[in-house]
């Protein structure tokens, strides 16, 4: 949510390539709800009300076209990235940036 199309097929994007990592589930949901501890690898997937419908069709619709994209092989506009963050957090050097869309900056190994 509040992201652009493209914002939210990279989003998508890196959780596909996550899951055809061996490093990580090979299940799209086991991945989206992977946790390292208490910490969700994606914080919309922490929140506890996981309930439909929607409170917002509209957005629920444009993600779930997005997720559509990504499923039916669109480019990946992430380059392979296993890894993102909002603009507001300080950079992971260890990691090697791919790319910027909206406010998410993408990462994959170096």
């Amino acid at each position: 949510r509040g992201q652009s199309r493209a914002g939210q097929i990279a989003v998508a994007q890196v959780i596909l390539n996550r899951a055809n990592d061996k490093r990580f589930p090979a299940d799209i949901c086991e991945v989206v709800y992977q946790r390292n501890g208490r910490t969700c690898q994606f914080s919309w997937a922490c929140t506890t009300q996981r309930t439909l419908p929607p409170t917002n069709v509209e957005e629920w619709l444009t993600a779930k076209e997005s997720a559509t994209m990504a499923l039916n092989n669109f480019p990946d506009l992430t380059n392979r990235s296993l890894y993102f963050h909002d603009t507001s957090i300080v950079g992971w050097r260890h990691l090697k940036r791919t790319t910027r869309i909206d406010n998410h900056i993408f990462y994959k190994e170096r």
